[in-house]
C-alpha cells in the first residue's frame, strides 16, 4: 500500500522536476570526464534514513527523496537553457533490516517517456557500533547504483563510506566519509555526443563526504543532506517506517 503510494508521489512530482536535457555534440575527453564528475558522481547512492538499525521483524520504510545537483560548472556542455543551472529530480527509497543490525535499500527512478533520467541502485547498511543509550552510532555503507541520462550517458557507480551519527531525542546528526567511483559510457553516433562519433568510456573517482539530519515523528522521518564528491548534491527525503 506504501509503495503504491510512493509511486503514485513520484508520478505526481516529476511535473515539478527539471532533468530533462541535452548534452552538448563533440565532446572530447576532458569535457567528458568533466561531466562525468558532476552528473556521474552526483547521481550516485546516498544514505538518507535514520541512523538506527530498521530491525528484522517488520523493519520496512518507503521513501520519497528530492536531489539536486548543480550543472553550472558544465553548462557549457549542457544544450538546454533551463538546465545549465541546476538538475533536480524525485526519487523512490526502499528499505528492509535483513539480519540483525544490517539493511538493505533500493532506490530507483522508473523511466518515463517524457523524463530524461532513470536510475537504480541499493545500498547496504552495517550498524557495527552503537552506545547502551543508542544515541552514538557508527555505521558502514556500501553502494551501487546505475543512471541513464537521455540515453546519452549511461554511469555506473561504485562506493564505501563510514557514518557516525549522534541522536537526541527526535533529532540526530550525521556525517559521512568514504569513496565513490563512475564509470560512465557517452553515446556515439551522428547524434551521439563524442567527438570521435563512436561510444567512449570513461572514469573518475572522488573522495565521498556528507553531513545531514533527520527528525522523527511517529513513524515518519524527514532527512536533508549535503553530499560533496566534486562539488555539493544537495538532498531531502520524508519516508514512512512500519
Amino acid at each position: 500500500m506504501m509503495a503504491r503510494m510512493a509511486l503514485w508521489l513520484f508520478h505526481l512530482l516529476i511535473y515539478f522536476t527539471n532533468a530533462e536535457f541535452n548534452l552538448a555534440s563533440g565532446l572530447n575527453s576532458q569535457d567528458r570526464v568533466e561531466v562525468l564528475k558532476v552528473l556521474g558522481l552526483g547521481s550516485s547512492s546516498k544514505n538518507l534514513s535514520t541512523l538506527r538499525p530498521l530491525g528484522t521483524d517488520s523493519g520496512i520504510e518507503v521513501g520519497i527523496a528530492f536531489e539536486f545537483i548543480d550543472t553550472n560548472p558544465i553548462k557549457n556542455l549542457i544544450d538546454d537553457e533551463q538546465t545549465k543551472s541546476i538538475l533536480y529530480y524525485p526519487k523512490i527509497i526502499i528499505g528492509k533490516g535483513i539480519y540483525d543490525r544490517m539493511d538493505l535499500f533500493f532506490h530507483f527512478i522508473p523511466y518515463t517517456a517524457t523524463f530524461g533520467l532513470s536510475e537504480f541502485g541499493s545500498l547496504f547498511r552495517l550498524n557495527f557500533y552503537q552506545t547502551e543509550a543508542k544515541n552514538f552510532y557508527a555505521t558502514a555503507l556500501l553502494h551501487a547504483n546505475s543512471a541513464n541520462f537521455n540515453n546519452q550517458l549511461v554511469s555506473r557507480n561504485l562506493g564505501a563510506d563510514l557514518m557516525l551519527g549522534y541522536q537526541r531525542s527526535a533529532f540526530s546528526i550525521f556525517t559521512t566519509l568514504g569513496w565513490t567511483g563512475a564509470y560512465g559510457k557517452f553515446v556515439g553516433g551522428t547524434n551521439g555526443t563524442t567527438d570521435s562519433l563512436v561510444a567512449e568510456t570513461e572514469e573518475v573517482q572522488a573522495l565521498h563526504s556528507a553531513l545531514g539530519m533527520t527528525y522523527e515523528w511517529s513513524l515518519w522521518n524527514a532527512t536533508l543532506s549535503v553530499d560533496h564528491y566534486v562539488q555539493p548534491v544537495y538532498s531531502a527525503k520524508v519516508s514512512f517506517a512500519f
